[in-house]
């Protein structure tokens, strides 16, 4: 079923078509040029975009960071039913997007490499996420780092949070 548009979500439209970031060259894109309509929505509540995880991982891929990223489980916390089934990763992705003139940044950063911390339970995550916590952590850390590397983490926000 399709939802209606609202005032809110045409006012919202505009603000999406304003979200940029640099793809793997420098040059500016916008998000809705990467993205399907399918692959994000507006929540009025917080004034912010959510983006499906696929969403991310395309505007990744255009921004020139890796599909492979490294996962570390957290060695203090093993799941168990007195910490809700609690998982704790971190993710480091790395940014192959070279600068022209010095090759230890990238277009984005003066880092390559950023690690994010992420985490989900039987209470942080919604029914369909709660048969694998840990792929949801994981999902979670890696969507995080990619918009925070990109600088686009205080206006777009994972459906998995």
């Amino acid at each position: 079923m399709k939802k209606k548009e609202t005032k809110s979500d045409k006012k919202a439209n505009g603000q999406l078509i304003n979200a940029t970031f640099l793809d793997r060259l420098g040059k500016e894109t916008e998000v809705k040029e990467v993205i399907g309509k399918d692959d994000c929505w507006y929540l009025e509540r917080a004034k912010s975009w959510i983006l499906t995880h696929n969403a991310i991982k395309a505007i990744a891929n255009v921004a020139g960071i890796s599909k492979n990223y490294e996962v570390e489980e957290s060695p203090n916390i093993s799941p168990d039913y007195r910490n809700e089934l609690e998982h704790i990763v971190r993710i480091t992705i790395h940014c192959k997007a070279k600068t022209t003139n010095d090759s230890t940044n990238c277009v984005h950063s003066d880092e390559r490499d950023l690690t994010i911390t992420g985490e989900s339970n039987r209470v942080n995550t919604p029914h369909k996420g709660r048969g694998y916590l840990r792929k949801m952590a994981e999902k979670r850390a890696f969507d995080i780092a990619v918009l925070e590397h990109l600088n686009l983490y205080s206006s777009v926000f994972s459906e998995e949070e």
